[in-house]
C-alpha cells in the first residue's frame, strides 16, 4: 500500500487509512471533513414531536 497520499481517520474503537490518486484528491477530503456539519433548524413538526416525546416521558416518571 502506498502511503504517500494517504490520511488516517481516528473514530472511537476504529481506525481507517484513506488512499487517495493525488495530493490534490487528498486535500479535498481532509478540507471536507475538517467543516462543521449545519444543521438545520427543526421544522414544527419535529418541534411539536419532541415536545410530545418530553411531555409523555415526564408524565410516565410521575406514575
Amino acid at each position: 500500500m502506498n502511503l504517500k497520499n494517504s490520511w488516517k481517520l481516528v473514530m472511537i474503537g476504529r481506525e481507517v487509512v484513506f488512499t487517495c490518486k493525488d495530493r490534490n484528491s487528498k486535500v479535498t477530503w481532509v478540507e471536507h471533513l475538517q467543516r462543521p456539519l449545519i444543521y438545520s433548524p427543526a421544522t414544527a413538526e419535529e418541534r411539536r414531536l419532541i415536545c410530545e416525546t418530553i411531555y409523555r416521558t415526564s408524565s410516565m416518571t410521575l406514575l
